[in-house]
């Protein structure tokens, strides 16, 4: 009787929209797969992919680091996908089918640790699909809130944001600028 276990090879997803976000850091994100490998017997870290700046509604398999390792040479690399949270790894329905659709054919899965969902059964696979839904959701509002907030600053005649514009002088009104 083999008493050797396969070890399971982790490819840790980190991904950031905005490098000032601390609540999801790149850095908190390492911090959980780790302990979470940690926990398990068997698993080791393969890879890690970290994209920066990157939005949610940029397909896995179109970033820049994590793309490389669904083709090959990358490909064979590793088994499981571990990521902090679901929308760490996409916040768009249809990227999120067409990765575990790729998975099943590409004999992968995919752990989030937060959601603590398990692609290997149908129940698991419901609950992955409903959180991507709400993330999916987050992302459209985050955007529709960016948009009324650019439109009221205009109407007002207020700077956006960002830095000040070259030429522009900041007044004593929070947020206001003149030549």
């Amino acid at each position: 009787h083999d008493t050797t276990e396969k070890q399971r090879s982790v490819l840790a997803g980190y991904r950031l929209s905005h490098d000032t976000d601390e609540s999801t850091s790149i850095a908190r994100q390492r911090e959980q797969v780790g302990y979470w490998i940690k926990m398990q017997n068997g698993a080791r870290l393969a890879a890690q992919a970290e994209d920066t700046d990157v939005s949610g509604s940029v397909s896995p398999f179109d970033r820049r680091d994590l793309g490389q390792y669904f083709r090959a040479p990358l490909v064979g690399t590793w088994d499981t996908l571990v990521v902090a949270k679901l929308d760490r790894l996409t916040r768009s329905v249809a990227d999120f089918a067409e990765l575990m659709k790729w998975c099943t054919e590409h004999g992968k899965t995919i752990v989030s640790i937060a959601e603590s969902f398990d692609l290997s059964t149908a129940a698991g696979r419901m609950v992955a699909q409903i959180m991507v839904v709400f993330a999916e959701f987050e992302r459209e509002r985050i955007s529709e809130r960016c948009a009324e907030s650019a439109a009221k600053l205009s109407k007002v005649g207020r700077w956006r944001g960002g830095k000040v514009p070259f030429g522009y002088l900041r007044t004593g009104v929070k947020g206001n600028y003149r030549l």
